[in-house]
């Protein structure tokens, strides 16, 4: 059975504010490289929590892996009291979701550190201590610390990127994620009608254009089955692509148009995700729009 869970990765929401353009091609090409990417976890490795366990974790929908080293002020990087919190919040609005932090100390004074700070704060997840820092060489992190929390499913794949106790539109990113995830479970337990769609293209390049200008395009879904098509929600990979569609059924042999708009933040190439939530059995699908903004 396929995945319901979509790949969204969080572009420019920590970057844009504070980052020079001529950086931001750097960051998407990196962001991109994450898409889907199956964060390796060994199941046998401890953690300083006592009786709560690595695989305490895995038994929850969504996991946020924060991977953290001893560089610069400690407390500051792990910031156990805005991640209880936050986890609250997110329990708060029905998430099941459990934060996981892999520590790599460098040394015996700052495993010390770290157990203080998380006795002091009362911290209810489990933290990794990772000595020999076996979980960043398997899955070759980028030297950015902005890009080391990632929110997995239930496989440890990557749905997004970014610290969400950092940024709240990461927050409310990660909340939009599981929240929709959610409603796709609930229809499926009311066991709602499935149809079927053919599309005329999963993907379309925009080719060059200038940056300054905004560009247009369509995605054609057509309910090829005997039920009407409902389209829940779509959702796109970045603030810079929007879509625009009609909430209303979608009769058999009638098409579904969804009308995608981009305007460029900077010049560069980029290749976006559009993710369609409907009553299909495949459901979501993922459609993709690219091009190149040039000066």
């Amino acid at each position: 059975m396929k995945t319901k869970l979509c790949i969204i990765i969080c572009l420019f929401l920590c970057l844009v504010s504070c980052t020079q353009s001529k950086q931001k091609g750097l960051f998407v090409s990196l962001l991109q490289d994450w898409q889907g990417k199956e964060i390796v976890i060994p199941d046998s490795m401890c953690t300083i929590q006592g009786s709560r366990y690595l695989l305490d974790v895995f038994t929850y929908e969504y996991r946020i892996l924060n991977y953290v080293d001893s560089v610069g002020c400690l407390s500051c990087n792990l910031r156990f009291q805005e991640w209880n919190i936050l986890l609250k919040d997110f329990q708060d609005k029905k998430c099941e979701v459990m934060p996981l932090f892999v520590f790599y100390p460098g040394n015996l004074e700052k495993v010390k550190e770290l157990q203080a700070l998380a006795k002091r704060f009362s911290v209810y997840f489990p933290i990794v201590i990772d000595t020999l820092d076996l979980v960043n060489h398997l899955n070759k992190f980028p030297d950015d610390a902005r890009f080391h929390t990632f929110l997995l499913d239930k496989n440890n794949k990557v749905l997004a990127v970014g610290n969400p106790v950092l940024n709240p539109h990461v927050k409310d990113l990660y909340f939009k994620i599981m929240q929709s995830e959610e409603t796709l479970k609930i229809n499926s337990r009311d066991k709602q009608v499935q149809t079927s769609v053919s599309l005329e293209a999963t993907a379309f390049s925009i080719g060059d254009f200038s940056w300054q200008e905004e560009r247009q395009g369509t995605f054609r879904l057509k309910n090829t089955g005997e039920k009407p098509l409902v389209i829940q929600d779509v959702i796109t990979s970045c603030g810079c692509l929007t879509v625009d569609y009609s909430q209303e059924p979608v009769l058999p042999g009638k098409e579904a148009v969804i009308g995608v708009t981009y305007k460029a933040d900077s010049p560069g190439y980029f290749n976006k995700v559009v993710t369609v939530y409907c009553n299909v059995e495949d459901s979501p699908i993922k459609l993709r729009v690219s091009g190149n903004a040039v000066k």
